[in-house]
């Protein structure tokens, strides 16, 4: 069964179980045509490459030190083939995409390590092929992707079970159907204000809890939060289309640039969901690094070192909160 099958039968079994009423567990074959293909980067010649090291495009190579669980893509350009080996593919622990590299062509991340903890990207990235393996199926915590990239692929970031943050492209403009599909962990993500359009069934099986939505005049599927829970808010300008998606589907919003008192503005929440989480921290990365706007409320939250200025300072305070060094700003 192709990779986009199975999502069509997993959105096949949520419209039946919404339609019913009743519980479905869905059951569906692990095999999959980008799984495979993947799984053939084990299978060159030991005259195309080495225990550890080789080429992966025209001007793109591949190395991974044992001693230290890294992988690294270098180079310019496309990387074709993503390769490596069985005997050690499951000691990979971070993989580095470095500088110069534009675009995976085929089999990229996705599928390829079972035991990977951390994903880095560079801002040369410009995107993946429709039919590369994306970055699905691998146990990362978070992402962050980089600026140049205006499209999420269909399914680029499904089944990653353990994601919970996730950094969007500040110049992003579609995010297709699919994208963050099976992500159970997922519970809070930051829509950049480019963004267009949401597709189908986005985050359909994902733990999404709130979603700040950027963008005014996006253009959201009617089924992009198909069985997302009623409880989910989602943050967005008055007037926004997010405003009218969420009052047309029975979903909680908050509004942006409602006048808070600021006694009651908590230090660290960009969002206004009550809680300093991971989306907060998308909020300031992309208000610092991209130059999006952030309302005066936004302001007095993200200042929690009470300089009068949003900084980079604060960012490094908020994530120190959240990793939990520090208790309180």
């Amino acid at each position: 069964m192709k990779n986009s099958e199975l999502r069509r039968f997993y959105a096949a079994v949520a419209a039946l179980v919404m339609a019913a009423g009743t519980a479905v567990t869905a059951y569906a074959e692990e095999t999959a045509d980008l799984k495979t293909a993947s799984q053939n980067g084990t299978e060159d010649s030991e005259a195309e490459i080495s225990v550890f090291s080789g080429a992966c495009g025209d001007s793109s190579n591949w190395s991974f030190d044992p001693e230290t669980g890294t992988y690294t893509v270098s180079g310019t350009g496309v990387v074709d083939f993503m390769k490596y080996k069985d005997e050690w593919v499951k000691d990979v622990k971070t993989v580095i995409v470095e500088e110069g590299i534009t675009w995976f062509k085929s089999v990229a991340v996705g599928y390829c390590f079972p035991a990977v903890e951390s994903v880095f990207l560079p801002e040369s990235l410009e995107g993946f092929a429709d039919k590369s393996t994306g970055l699905c199926y691998l146990p990362i915590t978070s992402i962050a992707l980089p600026d140049k990239m205006t499209r999420i692929n269909e399914g680029l970031l499904e089944s990653c079970v353990n994601l919970k943050d996730v950094k969007l492209p500040a110049n992003l403009k579609v995010i297709e159907d699919y994208a963050f599909f099976k992500d159970e962990s997922l519970e809070n993500i930051v829509i950049p204000e480019k963004t267009e359009k949401i597709g189908d069934y986005v985050f359909l099986y994902t733990g999404l809890k709130t979603i700040t939505i950027l963008s005014d005049n996006v253009n959201i599927s009617d089924k992009a939060f198909e069985l997302c829970d009623s409880s989910m808010v989602i943050y967005a300008a008055k007037g926004s289309t997010a405003e009218t998606y969420a009052a047309e589907h029975g979903f909680q919003f908050k509004a942006l640039d409602d006048d808070n008192d600021p006694e009651e503005i908590k230090a660290g929440d960009a969002d206004g969901n009550g809680i300093v989480d991971v989306s907060d921290i998308s909020v300031l990365s992309l208000a610092l690094v991209d130059g999006t706007d952030l309302t005066d409320v936004q302001k007095k939250s993200l200042d929690v070192d009470g300089d009068g200025i949003v900084s980079l300072a604060d960012l490094a305070r908020i994530r120190q909160y959240l990793s939990k060094k520090i208790r309180k700003f």
